[in-house]
């Protein structure tokens, strides 16, 4: 299934401004993402944020805060949708 995830990231953006990181300019974020349920959903992007934070930057500075950046994600909605988009 395909589920569409709506984030708040305005927490992580300001934790990320330590290490420059530019990635997402907006508080609010939407992934697609494929997964068998929406737990495995909210895993799936949390992986693909760190995967693109690690591709700009990827300092042992930044890789022993990461965590705790991460955990600063706020889920606001997480909806199963047919088609990628919609």
């Amino acid at each position: 299934m395909i589920y569409r995830v709506h984030l708040d990231i305005k927490e992580m953006r300001s934790k990320l401004d330590e290490f420059a990181i530019k990635a997402y300019i907006s508080n609010e974020l939407i992934i697609w993402v494929e997964a068998d349920d929406p737990d495995e959903a909210c895993g799936e992007v949390v992986s693909k944020i760190q995967s693109t934070i690690l591709k700009e930057r990827s300092t042992m500075k930044l890789k022993a805060k990461l965590t705790k950046i991460l955990d600063s994600i706020r889920f606001l909605k997480i909806r199963r949708s047919t088609t990628r988009g919609v």
